[in-house]
């Protein structure tokens, strides 16, 4: 008997939790997201005491973060950017040689959410966009080792997406992507511009990658606060004479 008052409690109190998140894709809506990763990787065997001495200090950094901002414009239709960053940064030979990578995204993109009547929310969408890639000077054998170079990603980046409402505004996620990307060189480390010589056209020099993601969004309630104390939506707002 206490576990059936027990499960009906829980029933409860989910069916209010997918009342409350209903209207969080309605227009003038925002949403907040991010994904982060850092990791630090020593590049020696942690079990060999020799090896670990021996390359005392060598180690491979990388931080990848991206955020999202969205706009519902219209009902269940989000439009987004997304700026983000991926830099790395490697120590070896005893801190001779170090090397820099950075990559510099800036997307934008439209989702188009389908409800359920459960906390699970799905979504299927497309993002566009560019990565700057800039040089970054580093050392190698111990001298400063210039880096003038400069390279460009164009992506365009299918996705689908299920969302998990831990509350009435929060939700983890998971994404499926397929990520085409076409890759420009622009400039040698020197500085001078990069010469192809392999003959292909913008559109031979697509590729392609699927990728899982995971991360989280916050849906802000709907309309805007403003100075006068009055809510108003956002496409109400933009209206002529509002």
């Amino acid at each position: 008997m206490k576990k059936i008052v027990l499960l009906m409690v829980v029933l409860s109190c989910a069916a209010g939790l997918w009342a409350q998140s209903e209207d969080v894709f309605e227009a003038g809506n925002m949403e907040f997201g991010g994904e982060m990763h850092m990791t630090w990787m020593p590049t020696y065997y942690i079990t060999d005491a020799d090896d670990r001495e021996a390359n005392k200090g060598e180690y491979d950094f990388l931080l990848d973060a991206t955020g999202n901002i969205g706009l519902f414009l219209i009902d269940k239709l989000s439009f987004q950017v997304m700026p983000g960053i991926i830099y790395s940064h490697s120590v070896s030979d005893n801190g001779d040689r170090v090397r820099n990578s950075m990559m510099l995204t800036l997307l934008g993109g439209v989702d188009y959410y389908f409800r359920t009547s459960s906390p699970w929310t799905f979504s299927v969408g497309l993002d566009t966009g560019i990565m700057i890639i800039p040089g970054i000077d580093g050392k190698d054998l111990g001298v400063d080792d210039p880096d003038d170079s400069l390279e460009l990603m164009y992506l365009f980046n299918p996705n689908a997406t299920a969302y998990y409402f831990t509350s009435d505004r929060l939700a983890p996620y998971v994404s499926i992507a397929a990520d085409f990307w076409n890759y420009f060189r622009v400039k040698e480390t020197s500085g001078d511009s990069y010469d192809y010589t392999d003959g292909r056209t913008f559109m031979q020099r697509w590729e392609m990658q699927f990728k899982i993601s995971i991360g989280f969004k916050y849906f802000l309630p709907t309309g805007f606060r403003f100075l006068s104390g009055e809510e108003k939506k956002y496409t109400d707002v933009m209206k002529f004479g509002t």
